[in-house]
């Protein structure tokens, strides 16, 4: 499995607001998660943890 980390350039990280989502139905994919949230901004980048909160409820982190 490869490595999908990426260096994200100076002046774009002082520009970037962190979102996390908690809650997420099971089967929820990145693309639907993606598209209900893309009205609000420019995603830089979307993550779905594995593993769950302390409740068991999945969830995700995007970067506008």
């Amino acid at each position: 499995m490869s490595n999908r980390r990426f260096l994200i350039p100076v002046n774009i990280q002082r520009r970037l607001t962190k979102v996390f989502v908690t809650n997420l139905p099971e089967k929820c994919s990145g693309n639907v998660l993606s598209d209900s949230i893309r009205t609000y901004g420019n995603i830089h980048d979307l993550y779905i943890a594995r593993k769950r909160d302390r409740e068991g409820n999945r969830l995700a982190l995007f970067l506008f």
